[in-house]
């Protein structure tokens, strides 16, 4: 019986991780890379929870010097690293999300105060100012110990967690802003800064004084910084995959190809390599259960109340086309959602193309994890209904389209819809194309919108093991012209040579005296 070392929970400390014993998936040739290529200041952006804060402490104990923490890792092999001594400032700035304007910039100082504190360096009372306190700081450490590094974790995050809140966006941005552009004078006294976070903003709205701040975040030698490779996964995963596999009672290959559907996808420049999720993998071979462990680690406020404020088109979500410069950075004033949802994790690149010397990146969910928890709670914020309510109708939905009951299956989407309150909805066919999006994303089948056919485009297709419906979707208009365009559009064509039952579905959404009316009609052309 093979020994392992304990799973990595909860550790963003690295020497904390390596003297428990936990297992750690070495990324010091990686950040060896970041500091070898002689940018002083780096912006890495990178979703939650994917391994950021524990690279910035990788670089802390690096710059520290603490050459036996690393002896037996890449960077502590073949004299590889000179191990000169650097003062360390590091900040978090995650841990003042909650923090607004004034309150913001005294927790900074308090923060600024502790490391000089540590270095037995004294700032006088008199320094009131945030800038000024890091310039007094950031002198007398290079003074006494050498050139300064400068380590900041999650500098968006007081941004960020405020996004739904504008004035209070701003207000800390005023705060920030000057604290970068202080650091532009200081640069004789700084060796290396490393900046993460999860949103990167535009240049001009918070790196203004800092112009030199170089993102690094999608460069493809970079690409596997934070997350786990497939080869990772292979060379110091698999004593906890065979334990899944026993207690499952399947092969190890089933549970790498589960582990890959589920958690894997995610890509950060235009290289093929593409890594895990972290902090699902961890979870998953701890629990030995596929779940969504990170989707529902915390789903930001923002995201939702900004797709429901803005009626964003969501079955679109997953075609969306960006251009590199497009996707580095979100304006404060007004976030596209698609950039926004990559920056956080919820979309990545999918694929690739260049056009004229522009990079084009495609858009896509990472994995299923994502895709399906993302539907589901949009659904539950769309409709006002609880998750397990909206669980159990699902599971009703498909149970009907899988007996090719259409009846029920209208019976079921009705209780749905009608539990909407009515001044929720919209009286327009986008808003249930919507709705319907999401609902059959969540059946489990394979379920697509907008289908391309040579006369038009098909509202919904979803096709089962022996079935496939082909549905049009109308608003406060019957369902027999929906069905009608079916015919007139011969949407059916391209499914006939599928082999199986083909059912034509007219659907139409009305609300006489405000109460839900759903008129359908259905019809079967073929075997």
């Amino acid at each position: 019986m093979s020994t392992k070392k304990p799973l990595p929970f909860g550790y963003s400390n690295l020497k904390d991780l390596l003297k428990t014993g936990c297992l750690y998936i070495d990324k010091t040739q990686e950040a060896f890379t970041v500091i070898n290529s002689k940018v002083k200041y780096n912006l890495l952006t990178r979703p939650r929870r994917f391994g950021k804060s524990l690279l910035i402490s990788t670089f802390e104990e690096i710059f520290l010097g603490n050459k036996e923490l690393f002896k037996d890792l890449w960077i502590g092999q073949e004299d590889r690293y000179d191990w000169k001594k650097h003062p360390v400032i590091r900040l978090d700035l995650s841990r003042y999300a909650n923090s607004v304007g004034a309150e913001l910039d005294q927790r900074i100082q308090d923060a600024l105060r502790e490391v000089a504190q540590s270095y037995g360096i004294d700032i006088a009372a008199t320094r009131i100012n945030t800038d000024s306190i890091l310039e007094a700081l950031v002198v007398s450490l290079a003074s006494q110990h050498g050139q300064v590094v400068i380590l900041i974790d999650e500098y968006d995050y007081p941004l960020t967690a405020q996004m739904a809140y504008p004035d209070n966006m701003e207000a800390n941005a005023k705060v920030l802003r000057p604290f970068y552009t202080a650091l532009k004078s200081l640069n004789e006294y700084i060796h290396f800064m490393f900046i993460t976070g999860v949103s990167k903003y535009p240049q001009e709205s918070m790196f203004s004084g800092l112009n030199n701040v170089k993102d690094i975040s999608f460069e493809p030698r970079y690409a596997s910084i934070v997350g786990y490779t497939q080869d990772e996964l292979h060379r110091h995963f698999g004593p906890y995959v065979a334990d899944v596999a026993c207690a499952w009672q399947v092969s190890e290959t089933k549970i790498f190809d589960d582990m890959r559907a589920w958690y894997n996808g995610y890509h950060f420049s235009s290289s093929p390599l593409s890594v895990y999720n972290p902090f699902s993998i961890i979870n998953f071979l701890n629990d030995k259960a596929l779940s969504n462990y990170w989707y529902h680690s915390g789903t930001p406020t923002f995201l939702v109340t900004m797709i429901k404020a803005n009626q964003y088109t969501l079955e679109d979500l997953d075609k969306v086309l960006n251009k590199t410069s497009s996707l580095a950075a979100l304006s404060m004033t007004n976030p596209s959602l698609d950039v926004l949802l990559y920056q956080t994790g919820y979309l990545t690149i999918q694929s690739v193309v260049v056009f004229e010397g522009i990079t084009v990146y495609r858009l896509n969910y990472p994995n299923y994890e994502v895709h399906m928890s993302m539907h589901q709670n949009l659904l539950t914020v769309f409709s006002h209904i609880d998750q397990n309510a909206i669980t159990g109708i699902t599971l009703e939905l498909r149970k009907a389209l899988f007996e090719n009951n259409i009846a029920d299956f209208v019976f079921h989407l009705q209780s749905l819809i009608a539990s909407i309150p009515y001044n929720l909805h919209l009286e327009e066919e986008s808003y249930y194309h919507s709705l319907f999006h999401l609902v059959g994303t969540l059946l489990g089948f394979n379920s697509h919108s907008e289908v391309k056919t040579s006369k038009g485009a098909i509202d919904v297709t979803i096709e089962t093991q022996q079935s496939v419906f082909v549905i049009e979707l109308k608003c406060k208009r019957k369902a027999t012209v929906a069905l009608a365009q079916i015919h007139k559009k011969r949407y059916y064509e391209k499914f006939l040579s599928f082999g199986k039952k083909i059912f034509l579905i007219g659907l139409a959404f009305d609300f006489p005296n405000k109460k839900l009316s759903v008129d359908w009609v259905s019809e079967e052309i073929g075997s």
